[in-house]
């Protein structure tokens, strides 16, 4: 009876032994996860190049290679040279946005400026032709609304509309004064430039007929989302 109950016992340990074996090596659950991440600056690779003809001390026929010189101011003291128009005279800016950043962007072009000669006509793009500076800025503004968001990806383009349906990134303003229209008109030219007056420091020198022109240009990442195109 003694020797039963002492087998018993070893046989009851050996069993306890060998489920505490088998719960210690496979009564567990096990998650896991290996996170790994890099990233980079987002591409902002906006570019605005321009080419300012616009207003000079000196006109030509041949303007490429300043050829046949036919308006020339005077000079003032210290040499400096005045820029003037005069009838026959034109000029020009032009610039581009390029660029394919990674971000929304918004385009804002500004064009300010006061015209008080009132003979000259503006042209935008080489086909849009406006009598007053009013007109040629509302036209601008038409191309680059302050509140449209371009999308990430795309290239500066912009908006098409009636008069630019196809969009793009090259731009020109440019002017002309008209040389040979009608006696009435060369009368109004003569009349202008009879009342010029050259002398920065004479009485009613600011007050006198001309022309200002402020183009500003300026590209900026935008957080709102991109505006969709009418029919897209």
């Amino acid at each position: 009876m003694k020797k039963k109950y002492i087998l018993f016992t070893s046989l009851l340990v050996t069993t306890i032994l060998i489920t505490s074996v088998v719960s210690g090596t496979y009564a567990k659950y096990i998650s896991s996860i290996d996170l790994k991440d890099e990233a980079r600056v987002a591409i902002w690779n906006i570019g605005i190049t321009n080419e300012i003809d616009l207003f000079r001390d000196s006109y030509y026929s041949d303007p490429e290679n300043e050829t046949g010189l036919y308006v020339e101011s005077f000079s003032q003291p210290g040499d400096k040279y005045q820029k003037v128009v005069a009838p026959g005279t034109s000029g020009y800016y032009k610039f581009k946005i390029s660029g394919r950043p990674e971000t929304n962007y918004k385009i804002n072009v500004t064009v300010d400026g006061e015209d008080t000669i009132n003979r000259i006509t503006y042209i935008l793009d080489g086909r849009i032709e406006c009598d007053t500076l009013e007109e040629l800025i509302a036209e601008i503004e038409e191309l680059y609304p302050n509140d449209f968001v371009h999308a990430a990806g795309t290239t500066p383009l912009a908006v098409p509309t009636e008069n630019n349906p196809e969009g793009n990134s090259v731009h020109t303003i440019s002017w002309k004064w008209n040389f040979e229209e009608s006696d009435e008109l060369d009368k109004v030219d003569t009349s202008l430039g009879q009342a010029s007056i050259i002398d920065s420091t004479a009485e009613g020198y600011l007050d006198q007929a001309h022309i200002k022109l402020s183009v500003k240009i300026s590209v900026e990442q935008s957080m709102e989302p991109a505006t969709p195109l009418e029919g897209n």
